[in-house]
C-alpha cells in the first residue's frame, strides 16, 4: 500500500483483497478502479476486504489524485507487521502469494505460479516499466519463485544499488523487467 492513500489510512494491508465496495461485490481490479471512480474526493467508501482468509470491514475517505500525488494527504495509521519486507520502499511496488481470492480478483490462470503485485507507486520505476496491479512474478535474478517466502528470501539477498532482474507475466504476456534495488522513485 501507499503510504498516506485512502485504502493505507483506511487500514489497508498488502496483499489484502478488495471483494466489496458499498456492499457492491467486485470482481476485478477494474471493477475496482471504476467503482471508485464513480465517486467524489470526500466520500467515504466501505471496503470490504479478504485478509488471511478472513473478510474485514475498513472505510476508506477519498481524496483528490492531485493532491495525494501532491502529498497532501495524511499518513497512514498503524504500522505494517514488522517482519513484512516492505518492497514499496525499495522497488515501488508491493507483492503478495498467489491464493485463491486474489487469482479471481486479479483475474489470474488456476495454475498462476509466482507472486502477485497487489500496488506499485505511480511514481516508480517499477510502474514506469509497467509492473503494475495483478502483474505475476515468476523469477527474480533467475530463480524461480513460487511463493512469498522465495521472494522475499531472493530479495532480502540483494544490496543497495544492485540490478535485479524480474520475469514476470502479464496476461499471456511474459517478459524481464530490470530494477535497481532501492532506487524506488522513478
Amino acid at each position: 500500500m501507499t503510504r498516506g492513500l485512502p485504502g493505507s489510512v483506511a487500514g489497508m494491508q498488502r496483499g489484502d483483497a478488495v471483494v466489496e465496495v458499498d456492499g457492491k461485490p467486485i470482481d476485478s481490479s477494474q471493477e475496482l478502479i471504476n467503482e471508485i471512480t464513480r465517486r467524489s474526493p470526500g466520500d467515504n467508501a466501505r471496503l470490504t476486504v479478504i485478509r488471511d482468509g478472513k473478510r474485514i470491514q475498513l472505510t476508506a475517505h477519498l481524496v483528490d489524485r492531485e493532491q495525494a500525488s501532491a502529498g497532501e494527504v495524511v499518513p497512514a495509521r498503524g504500522e505494517e507487521h514488522p517482519d513484512a519486507l516492505d518492497t514499496e520502499e525499495v522497488l515501488g511496488f508491493t507483492v503478495s502469494s498467489i491464493e485463491p481470492e486474489n487469482m479471481r480478483y486479479y483475474e489470474l490462470d488456476r495454475e498462476a505460479e509466482g507472486v502477485v503485485v497487489t500496488s506499485s507507486d505511480p511514481f516508480s520505476e517499477a510502474y514506469d516499466k509497467g509492473l503494475r496491479e495483478g502483474t505475476v512474478i515468476l523469477e527474480v535474478n533467475r530463480k524461480r519463485v513460487r511463493s512469498l517466502t522465495e521472494f522475499r528470501r531472493e530479495v532480502r539477498s540483494l544490496d543497495q544499488g544492485d540490478l535485479v532482474n524480474f520475469y514476470v507475466q502479464t496476461g499471456e504476456f511474459k517478459r524481464f523487467v530490470t530494477l535497481r534495488f532501492g532506487e524506488a522513485a522513478g
